[in-house]
């Protein structure tokens, strides 16, 4: 094993951006192993040497390096919120005859909800969820 410090990454596939939050992992390593075909590869074990499994949800690395500085931020930092501005509208089936409600300047957290993408809207001390039949999003520019 060596003493290289675990993150686990997670990208964030934006309209117009992509941003990626990392965590360090207390007690994982990194290993290098054979595979089935000899090829060397590395895998990642916790104290107990069970392997942490892969996940389309998230990537564990050793570098941070290869992401982007001004894109990369730590999952906990800023209350958890990322610097992703959008409005936030509810997505409502065409049968309903009311308008949508738009929550102004929502900001994306760094929680998801499974692959889904949360924001938080400040005055409503709302988590507003992006997926089907639920809202939608617009990013704000400055």
């Amino acid at each position: 094993m060596n003493d290289k410090t675990v993150y686990q990454v997670i990208t964030y596939n934006l309209k117009g951006d992509k941003l990626y939050t990392f965590r360090r992992l207390a007690g994982v390593k990194a290993v290098q192993r054979k595979d089935k075909n000899g090829k060397d590869t590395t895998v990642y074990v916790d104290e107990e040497g069970s392997e942490w499994a892969t996940s389309h949800l998230f990537t564990l690395t050793t570098d941070l390096n290869k992401y982007p500085k001004d894109k990369l931020f730590d999952y906990y930092a800023n209350e958890g919120l990322l610097p992703y501005i959008a409005d936030v509208t509810e997505d409502l089936p065409s049968h309903v005859k009311f308008e949508p409600k738009t929550y102004k300047n929502c900001k994306l957290m760094s929680e998801k909800h499974g692959s889904y993408l949360q924001f938080w809207h400040k005055e409503t001390k709302e988590v507003l969820r992006i997926a089907m039949n639920s809202n939608i999003y617009s990013p704000v520019t400055s």
